[in-house]
């Protein structure tokens, strides 16, 4: 699968909407749900801190590289505790948006937003906002064992391929996870790029 690139995945993944997902837990609304996750988070980002500190001084181990990118996407469920503002947002028509923020430094940043109804029971929608420059994301997946999930490859080495490999449920937020098969991460390779030269 070919994955989208840049400002053609927010334009084309701006577009999904979510099928199949008629409630989110009926007795726990989104609000709580993605509290809970960010709590989650908090208290799995101090275990990878440590887990770093310990390590610091080989930060180009393969194990040094795979605690940085849970601690990446920790960090941003986080925000839903330390800057909720940002990732928590009810529109004028009531809907309320939930936001995975990631940051790419200077080459943009990644804004993947989830629309729930007003009483926060129903998800409406799933939108790629914004994509760095160079990060990669695919078409919705409807194959195991990435059923419901778009992933995000960050391309940010300096030979272009991905540091990070990150996995988003369409259909059961916030559930996200870090890819760690090599033959997955494979599949969302870097491809490369048509430069107009011949």
């Amino acid at each position: 699968m070919r994955p989208l690139k840049g400002a053609a995945a927010a334009v084309i993944l701006n577009l999904l909407a979510v099928t199949g997902t008629q409630h989110v837990e009926a007795r726990v609304g989104a609000s709580q749900l993605w509290k809970a996750r960010a709590s989650e988070a908090g208290d799995h980002l101090k275990t990878l801190t440590m887990e770093l500190d310990a390590i610091r001084g080989n930060g180009t181990s393969a194990r040094a590289e795979e605690l940085k990118c849970e601690a990446m996407l920790e960090a941003a469920f986080v925000l839903h505790l330390t800057r909720e503002p940002l990732v928590h947002q009810v529109l004028r028509s009531g809907l309320h948006v939930f936001k995975i923020v990631l940051d790419g430094g200077k080459r943009g940043v990644f804004d993947l937003s989830y629309f729930y109804d007003a009483d926060e029971s129903r998800l409406i929608s799933v939108q790629v906002l914004s994509v760095p420059q160079s990060w990669e994301v695919t078409r919705p997946i409807d194959q195991a064992p990435h059923l419901g999930a778009i992933l995000v490859a960050v391309n940010d080495r300096p030979d272009g391929g991905p540091r990070c490999v990150l996995g988003f449920s369409l259909k059961e937020p916030p559930f996200a996870y870090v890819v760690r098969s090599p033959r997955e991460k494979l599949a969302i390779q870097v491809q490369p790029r048509d430069t107009g030269r011949s």
